[in-house]
C-alpha cells in the first residue's frame, strides 16, 4: 500500500496515481454456480415427474400397451361394414353378441362360447397379432385382465355400454324397415268388396 504522505504529495505536485488493476473473475466459481442451477433444474423437473397425476400415468401405460387394439374405439359402423381380415375375428364377436342381446334383450348373459371371456381374448389376441410393429406374433398368449377389462367396456359387453349397444340398435332399426307396413283402410275395402262379388258370381 502505497504511503499516504507520498500519495498527497504525488497529488500536490499533479502526479497521476497508478490506474487500479481491475479484478480478474473468478471462472471456477462462476462454473460452478452453473453447474448448481442446472443440477437444480434437473432435480425440478424429476419432481414434477414424479408427481404426475397417477390415473394420467395408468392411462398412458394402458394405451401403450394396448397398440393396435386402440383401434376398436373406431365408429360402430366399422363393426357393421368393414372388410377389413385385421378385425374380422372382433367384427364377428361384436355382430354376434349384438344379435344375441336383440334376441335375448340387452343385459342377458350368453351362454355361448363363442360369446365368452375366451372368444373375446382370441379376437383381440388375432387383431393385435396383424398390427403388431415387429411383425412377431403373439400367438398363444393371454390378454391380460386390464386390457380385456377396457375392450369389454368399449365394446359394450355385460352391463357395459358401447359399440355393441350401437350396434344392436342400428340392426333393430333396420328390422323395424323391413316389416310389410299394414294396408290402407280404402285398399282393405276394395278386397273385401272384389272377395264379395266373387262369391255371388258377379
Amino acid at each position: 500500500m502505497k504511503d499516504p504522505i507520498a500519495a498527497a504529495l504525488d497529488k500536490f505536485l499533479g502526479k497521476k496515481s497508478e490506474p487500479t488493476k481491475r479484478q480478474t473473475p473468478n471462472v471456477a466459481t462462476e462454473k460452478s454456480n452453473k453447474n448448481t442451477k442446472s443440477t437444480k433444474t434437473d432435480l425440478a423437473a424429476t419432481n414434477a415427474k414424479s408427481r404426475q397425476n397417477p390415473v394420467r400415468r395408468e392411462a398412458q401405460n394402458l394405451a401403450s400397451k394396448l397398440g393396435s387394439l386402440n383401434s376398436l374405439k373406431r365408429d360402430y359402423h366399422a363393426y357393421m361394414n368393414s372388410q377389413s381380415p385385421e378385425i374380422a375375428a372382433i367384427r364377428a364377436y361384436v355382430m354376434a353378441y349384438a344379435q344375441f342381446e336383440l334376441e335375448n334383450g340387452a343385459g342377458a348373459e350368453p351362454i355361448d362360447p363363442a360369446l365368452s371371456d375366451e372368444a373375446l381374448s382370441a379376437a383381440l389376441i388375432s387383431a393385435a397379432n396383424k398390427n403388431i410393429s415387429t411383425g412377431q406374433s403373439i400367438e398363444g398368449k393371454a390378454v391380460d385382465s386390464e386390457v380385456l377389462t377396457w375392450a369389454k367396456d368399449v365394446l359394450g359387453v355385460g352391463s357395459a355400454i358401447g359399440k355393441i349397444d350401437q350396434v344392436r340398435e342400428e340392426l333393430a332399426a333396420q328390422q323395424a324397415t323391413e316389416v310389410e307396413p299394414p294396408a290402407e283402410p280404402d285398399q282393405i275395402d276394395l278386397g273385401i268388396e272384389r272377395s264379395t262379388e266373387q262369391q255371388s258370381g258377379v
